[in-house]
């Protein structure tokens, strides 16, 4: 585990991508701009808390976690999640309010293991077509965004609970 919330890092070396067995990791509130490519190399990451920076983007390489558990990346400047989250393959938690996204990939419908997925106060429209493959999805919560309908797919997840 390291821990290094509440600081003021705006950069991270590539040799973060050294700690091959790191399991969690916690960033939350620094002043990052974007991560290092060596993030890909953190298979054994389970937990990452990248919540209040300043990331605009996510990198593609966030896909090659394939032990990731849960993300967070709230209050962010994130405008997309990229297509490889479905890369993500353990993931059952995804946080990430308080961000500029407009829409979430499809890929997110091939989370087959999420069971928690909050992205309040976006400006998310419409919601992808594939939330009816989300077979462990219990708590989504899209409040506060541009939404203009609800897809008739998401009325298949049968096991949201809340």
């Amino acid at each position: 585990k390291l821990d290094l919330h509440s600081n003021r890092i705006g950069q991270l070396p590539e040799s973060i991508g050294d700690l091959l067995n790191l399991v969690n990791l916690n960033l939350s509130g620094n002043q990052l701009s974007s991560l290092p490519s060596a993030f890909s190399r953190l298979i054994h990451l389970e937990e990452l808390d990248l919540s209040s920076n300043s990331l605009s983007t996510l990198p593609e390489s966030i896909g090659s976690l394939v032990s990731l558990k849960k993300l967070d990346v709230e209050t962010n400047n994130i405008e997309e999640i990229p297509h490889s989250i479905s890369g993500c393959s353990s993931l059952k938690e995804l946080c990430a309010d308080y961000n500029r996204l407009k829409a979430l990939p499809e890929a997110v419908g091939k989370l087959s293991t999420l069971e928690i997925l909050n992205v309040r106060y976006n400006n998310i429209r419409q919601l992808p077509t594939t939330m009816s493959s989300m077979a462990n999805l219990k708590e989504l919560d899209v409040s506060f965004n541009e939404l203009e309908s609800v897809p008739e797919s998401l009325c298949y997840a049968k096991t949201l609970v809340k």
